[in-house]
C-alpha cells in the first residue's frame, strides 16, 4: 500500500467515526461520503458570520447534526471541547449552514467569557491553574496566541445508511491579521478520450481531465515562530469509477489520488462502465483550511 493511501485511510479513521470499514480505494466513492467542508470565509473575527458547506457524494435521504465547541483541545486530544457548556447544538438540518458569532447568533463572546469563568472558579477552589486551557490557548512555542480555532462537527448521513462524523476547524482571530482565503478552481473539464489499442482485443480508454487554479489567491503566511511559508495548493481526486494515472499509457503505473503541480490527470475508464456516468470530483485543498471543489460526470463513449 502506498504511504498516500495509508495517510488518507488514517484521516477516514480520524473524522468518519462510524464509518463502514474497507473502502475499495481511498479516491473511489462508494456509498455516502463526505469530502471536505468548505467554510466561507475560512478565517473570521469574533463577531463575524461563516457559512459552512458539506462536500458530499451520495447525499439523497442524508440527514444532519450540527454542533459547534467554542474552544477545541485540538488532535491532540481527539477534537474534545474543553468543557460541555463550552458545545452547543445548532439548529441546522441541512448540508449547508450559516452562523453568527454575534448577540444576535451563538454570542461567541459572552458564552465563553461565561463558561471560562465558571471553571476558573472551579478549577481554583481545586487548587489548581485556572487559567489554564491547555493546547486551545497556546500557540506551538508555547506562548499565548492572539486566535482560537473553533470547531464544528457535523454528523450526517442516510438514516439507515452509512454515518459520518465530520469535524471542522474555523480559526478566530481577536486581533486584526491577514486572514486565509480559499483557493479558488477557474476550470475542471472533460477535455478529450484517449483510446490506446483501439485496434486490440482489450483497448484501453482514458478521460483526459485538464484544469486550472486561481494563482492569485496563493498567499504568503507567516508561522509563529516568525517562518514564512508559501501555500502550496493540493488536489484530491475521486471518483465513482475507474483509476486516476499521471499519464495516459496502457501500462502506466497508478497514480496516487493527490497532486501539487499537474495541470492534467487520467481518469482510466472501466469497460463496461458499471453504473454510468462516472461522477467525478476534484477537492482543491490550500493546507490551512481552505477549499473548494469541482464536479464534472463521464458517461459512456458515444
Amino acid at each position: 500500500m502506498r504511504l498516500t493511501s495509508l495517510f488518507m485511510t488514517s484521516i477516514c479513521a480520524m473524522f468518519c467515526l462510524g464509518c463502514e470499514p474497507d473502502f475499495p480505494k481511498p479516491e473511489r466513492i462508494v456509498g455516502y461520503r463526505v469530502l471536505g467542508v468548505i467554510a466561507e470565509p475560512p478565517e473570521i473575527g469574533p463577531t463575524d458570520t461563516v457559512t459552512l458547506t458539506l462536500i458530499e457524494a451520495n447525499d439523497a435521504e442524508a440527514e444532519y447534526e450540527w454542533s459547534v465547541c467554542l474552544l477545541s483541545l485540538g488532535s491532540s486530544f481527539g477534537f474534545s471541547c474543553l468543557s460541555d457548556g463550552l458545545e452547543l447544538p445548532l439548529n441546522i438540518t441541512g448540508s449547508t449552514a450559516t452562523i453568527s458569532l454575534d448577540e444576535d447568533g451563538i454570542d461567541f463572546f459572552k458564552t465563553l467569557i461565561t463558561e471560562l469563568s465558571k471553571l476558573s472558579e472551579t478549577q481554583d477552589s481545586e487548587g489548581e491553574d485556572p487559567s489554564d486551557c491547555g493546547e486551545a490557548c497556546k500557540g506551538s512555542n508555547g506562548s499565548d496566541q492572539t486566535f482560537i480555532d473553533i470547531q464544528f462537527r457535523i454528523k450526517s448521513g442516510p438514516q439507515n445508511g452509512r454515518q459520518v462524523e465530520t469535524v471542522k476547524l474555523v480559526r478566530v482571530h481577536f486581533e486584526e491579521a491577514e486572514r486565509n482565503r480559499n483557493p479558488k478552481f477557474d476550470r475542471l473539464e472533460l477535455s478529450e478520450r484517449i483510446v490506446i489499442g483501439e485496434d486490440t482485443e482489450t483497448p484501453t480508454a482514458f478521460a483526459k481531465l485538464t484544469f486550472s487554479i486561481d494563482d492569485s489567491l496563493t498567499d504568503d503566511y507567516s508561522l509563529s515562530n516568525g517562518a514564512m511559508l508559501t501555500e502550496e495548493p493540493v488536489i484530491n481526486w475521486y471518483s465513482t469509477e475507474g483509476t486516476f494515472y499521471e499519464t495516459a499509457e496502457k501500462d502506466a503505473e497508478e497514480q496516487p489520488i493527490t497532486f501539487a503541480s499537474q495541470k492534467e490527470v487520467y481518469l482510466k475508464i472501466p469497460t463496461p462502465i458499471l453504473t454510468p456516468p462516472i461522477t467525478i470530483w476534484g477537492v482543491l485543498r490550500d493546507g490551512r483550511g481552505g477549499l473548494d471543489y469541482r464536479s464534472i460526470e463521464v458517461g459512456p463513449q458515444e
